[in-house]
Order: structure tokens, then C-alpha cells, then sequence
């Protein structure tokens, strides 16, 4: 079961359960240590070129306000090629290295969320190869509740609309549910093809 604590509304049970109600306070949270890191698996040994959009801005040289970035997130998925094909059509992401992928030059092809985000796409078959601590390996499935994506309101209705003209199952609309900019006016939850969990929303 799929469980969230930050809607107050509109979502059904078979997507996600809600825990707790909303409140408009926010609790300070303890820095992270930064006394360990964790190499990412095989990035440090990948010679591809830099991820990067064109006409964006991603080192981190160019970061000027010192405030922590999302990189990646790493999806467990069956067959990365259909993956990607379903972000790129039906979410509307652009593929990162597919075609490196499907020669057997990289090891996972990625989509890329924005300029400075990208989900990897990681073979199931990997997951034995998860090393770098100890139990790594037992986490290949859905451990993670779900991820979310935040949208201006239009590119919310259009991911909407691709994903229910390719029948793909969505929640009820919520409203109010509470993220990283607030309430969110308007979200919705959705499964890819090897059941990971995303929520949209927007904010405006």
C-alpha cells in the first residue's frame, strides 16, 4: 500500500492512503551531515558527455546560492526501452542516453525532468549489483512511497490528458495537498508500466 501523509483530499485508496491531515506549519528539520558520500553507482566511471540541456545552466560552479539540488532519482524498471518511451510520450520527458543504451555503451539510459534533474531508468537485473552498502540489493522493487512532479497548470492538463488518452489509470483530482511549495492547487497520482508511483500537481 502506497501511503501518504500530506493529502487532505480526493485520493483513493488503490493509489494511495492518506495517514494525516494537513496542517500550514512547517517543522524545522536537523541538517543533513555531510561528513559521508556516497559515489552513485557506475556514474563515477561513466565517460559519456555531461548531462546537460542545451542553454541551461547544471554545474556546480554555477550554482550561485549554495542551496541543495535534486540530481537524480533511479527507477527500478523491467525494460528501460519501453521506460523511456513512456516518459517521453506520455509524460513528456526527453530521453538522456537511450541511444548509448540500446548500443551497450551505458549502462541505464535516463529521462530528464529539467535542467538539472534527470530519472534514471535502472535494468531490474541490476540489483544484484547493488553494492555500495550493505542490503542494497534487497531494495530493487518500489520502496519508495512515490515521486512527485510539480507543473505550471498547463503542462499539468496536457500530462493529464496524454496519460488518459493512453488509458493509463490516474486519481481523483485532490486539492489542497500539502508539498514543497505549499498546498498544491490541483494533483493527481499515476503508475508507469513497472508500477512506480508518481503524483503531478500544480501550484498556480
Amino acid at each position: 500500500m502506497i501511503v501518504d501523509s500530506r493529502a487532505t483530499t480526493g485520493r483513493p485508496a488503490s493509489i494511495a492512503s492518506r495517514t494525516s491531515s494537513d496542517t500550514t506549519s512547517t517543522t524545522r528539520l536537523p541538517p543533513v551531515s555531510r561528513s559521508v558520500v556516497l559515489p552513485h553507482l557506475w556514474r563515477a566511471a561513466d565517460r559519456a558527455k555531461p548531462l546537460r540541456a542545451a542553454g541551461v545552466v547544471t554545474s556546480l560552479g554555477d550554482m550561485t546560492d549554495h542551496t541543495p539540488r535534486l540530481d537524480h532519482v533511479v527507477l527500478w524498471v523491467r525494460d528501460p526501452l519501453a521506460a523511456a518511451d513512456f516518459y517521453e510520450k506520455a509524460v513528456g520527458m526527453q530521453a538522456v542516453r537511450l541511444a548509448e543504451f540500446a548500443a551497450g555503451e551505458a549502462p541505464f539510459p535516463s529521462v530528464r525532468v529539467n535542467g538539472e534533474t534527470i530519472l534514471d531508468l535502472m535494468p531490474l537485473s541490476y540489483a544484484e549489483r547493488m553494492t555500495m552498502l550493505p542490503g542494497s540489493a534487497d531494495s530493487a522493487g518500489h520502496p519508495v512511497n512515490h515521486v512527485c512532479l510539480s507543473l505550471p497548470r498547463g503542462d499539468f492538463d496536457a500530462l493529464l490528458s496524454r496519460l488518459q488518452e493512453r488509458s493509463v489509470p490516474v486519481s481523483d483530482l485532490a486539492h489542497g495537498s500539502f508539498g514543497a511549495q505549499g498546498q498544491a492547487t490541483r494533483s493527481f497520482y499515476f503508475r508507469d508500466p513497472d508500477g512506480n508511483v508518481f503524483e503531478a500537481r500544480h501550484y498556480d
